[in-house]
């Protein structure tokens, strides 16, 4: 009785915030709204649903398999962070600065100017100024941010739960109709089964329930979870084991794929879950300090929720802490995909 209530509640509200969607679209399709173009080949990574669709991990890999050739720096919001406008990110920023995302990407390759700013095209401006190298920009979570115009626009989707399944919110998880799709030049299934991602039969059936239209291609990808490391010495390995039990410390939008990977390699293993961007306060860690000395369980989190966790954080919670890195892996179509796009002249 309650869900119907919900949904009789919930779904006006979509469709009127769909038509709010639908008409800005409609305004930049008919120019009446302006999209920018720059001089640097510029990448779009983005969604059509609200969060947990694997972006951060996307990004990674496009700037792991950059050619030689290409001069990249990325672009970001900066979601959760305390600061305001363009800020190019540095050593000494923390995710309260720069938001948790961006430096979490930014530590892994700091040799690559990284920005967040809410206007993409100052952004863009500013980095190519102060970087006059840079001849390719990757804009992150930047599907709906039609204010600058995309070389190549990339859309991502879990397999789970892809856009034509999906309502637009508050009904849904859908920042726009699910037709939004069809702007994109590319469309990454993320998330997927193993055995989705191995059978090009179950591909081509799922490939027609997207309906790409001609200009798309449509890859399939999944996550390889690394051996969690030390957050303080990151040259130590966690050995999984059936007496240990462990602590599953999150602030993501959803950490049931971990929850899945880590059950049957530990004796238990107890969710600590918060809001996605979440900042850990003082009370938090100590709930969490109460939970390691009623389970004596050490603890793992993500690569996104490490940066926001104090140098010191394992010292306050009297137990080791590890970090659960991933790999992000396409499969055999990659290399059409960077034939398509990473050697397209402007």
């Amino acid at each position: 009785m309650m869900r119907i209530f919900f949904a009789v509640i919930l779904f006006p509200l979509s469709i009127f915030y769909g038509l709010i969607t639908w008409i800005r679209n409609l305004f930049f399709d008919a120019g009446i709204l302006k999209s920018v173009s720059h001089k640097p080949y510029i990448i779009s990574v983005g969604n059509l649903r609200a969060g947990g669709t694997g972006k951060t991990p996307f990004v990674e890999y496009l700037l792991r398999n950059m050619p030689s050739d290409r001069n990249p720096a990325v672009i970001s919001r900066g979601y959760g962070r305390k600061t305001k406008g363009y800020r190019l990110i540095k050593s000494t920023d923390t995710a309260l600065n720069v938001g948790d995302e961006p430096l979490q990407m930014y530590k892994k390759f700091p040799q690559i100017p990284f920005a967040v700013s809410e206007n993409r095209n100052i952004a863009v401006q500013n980095i190519t100024e102060n970087n006059p190298q840079i001849n390719t920009i990757i804009l992150d979570d930047a599907f709906q941010h039609r204010y600058i115009k995309a070389d190549f626009s990339i859309l991502l989707t879990p397999y789970i739960k892809p856009f034509f399944k999906d309502f637009v919110l508050p009904f849904g998880m859908l920042r726009e109709y699910g037709s939004g799709y069809k702007r994109a030049d590319l469309i990454v299934v993320t998330k997927c089964s193993a055995e989705i991602f191995n059978d090009i039969t179950l591909q081509k059936d799922y490939i027609n329930k997207i309906k790409p239209l001609k200009h798309q291609s449509v890859l399939f990808s999944k996550i390889n979870y690394k051996e969690p490391y030390r957050f303080s010495k990151p040259s130590i390995i966690l050995s999984y084991s059936k007496d240990k039990s462990v602590i599953l410390l999150s602030a993501i939008a959803d950490n049931k794929h971990i929850y899945s990977h880590l059950i049957g390699k530990v004796k238990e293993v107890i969710p600590m879950t918060f809001p996605d961007h979440h900042n850990f306060t003082s009370s938090d860690i100590e709930a969490v300090k109460q939970a390691v000395k009623k389970s004596n369980a050490v603890i793992i989190t993500t690569e996104k929720d490490a940066v926001r966790l104090d140098k010191n954080t394992e010292t306050v919670l009297e137990t080791e802490i590890y970090v659960l890195g991933i790999e992000f892996l396409l499969n055999n179509n990659e290399f059409n995909f960077y034939k398509k796009w990473l050697y397209t002249n402007k």
